[in-house]
């Protein structure tokens, strides 16, 4: 059930409910996205799928040493699949291509997700990391994203409304006390 649910039904959604709702959205968009790998013109050999992984999971370590995609093991005695890309791989990789193509000066880096439709593309891609991962200015760049916010930035972030009222300035009134005050 979502928080909009939740406030239809009358009741206040709890934080578990929320993080809930938000954690099923996430899937879904997860689950939609991986629905939209392309079919690959002949089966994927899993030794390229794991060294355009592995190159992915490189740049993303590169970038933010703390986050980590995990290893892709291509299943054991199998050397070929004949589906669309795992969404361990396909999801991560729209994403990265996504925040790249929204950087002004770096759309050379774009490799389209359509496009990973063959060992050919899967290639591509890992060179394409690669070079990434060499860009000093694409990497310093995407750091400089990747900071959390500054301590100060969370502190005002963290005040409720309520606190907000009452630093504004002595005789100043919120859109809401002023919309009281016609009430009376």
């Amino acid at each position: 059930m979502n928080e909009e649910q939740m406030m239809q039904q009358g009741g206040e959604a709890t934080p578990e409910q929320v993080m809930g709702a938000q954690e099923e959205q996430r899937q879904a968009q997860m689950q939609a996205i991986a629905a939209q790998a392309p079919q690959p013109e002949k089966p994927y050999s899993y030794k390229e799928i794991k060294k355009m992984a592995d190159s992915m999971r490189d740049f993303v370590k590169k970038i933010d040493p703390e986050q980590d995609l995990g290893e892709y093991i291509a299943p054991e005695g199998e050397s070929k699949l004949d589906a669309q890309l795992p969404a361990e791989i396909f999801v991560p990789y729209v994403a990265i291509m996504a925040f790249i193509s929204s950087l002004e000066g770096f759309e050379k880096y774009v490799f389209k997700p359509e496009e990973l439709k063959s060992d050919t593309g899967l290639k591509m891609a890992k060179a394409n990391f690669d070079r990434m991962g060499k860009d000093k200015k694409l990497v310093k760049k995407l750091q400089e994203g990747s900071e959390p916010p500054k301590q100060e930035e969370e502190e005002e972030n963290k005040m409720s409304e309520a606190e907000m009222r009452m630093a504004q300035q002595p005789g100043e009134m919120s859109p809401e006390d002023q919309e009281i005050m016609g009430m009376m």
